[in-house]
């Protein structure tokens, strides 16, 4: 992946940065690194700490849903005529 122009309107920078610095475009204003140089995702995301784990009907699922029916129920309380809450 490189990435030399802005992601959003491709205006490259008027003074190419140092590699990995953020750049702000003087087009748009959209903060974005500039990467001038390819780099392998691939390698990246090889170690096991990425690796997808599956917590269904573990306790890490019942804490989501926990903090999650709390929100909602929060949300319906201060909004109780709405027909959607999310």
């Amino acid at each position: 992946m490189r990435q030399i122009t802005c992601p959003v309107c491709f205006t490259p920078p008027k003074i190419p940065p140092k590699a990995l610095h953020r750049v702000e475009c003087n087009s748009c204003g959209v903060n974005w690194t500039f990467i001038p140089e390819a780099i392998d995702s691939e390698s990246l995301y090889r170690d096991e700490i990425y690796a997808v784990v599956d917590n269904r009907k573990s306790i890490f699922e019942r804490i989501i849903f926990s903090e999650a029916r709390k929100i909602l129920k929060k949300a319906h309380q201060s909004h109780p005529k709405a027909k959607q809450l999310l």
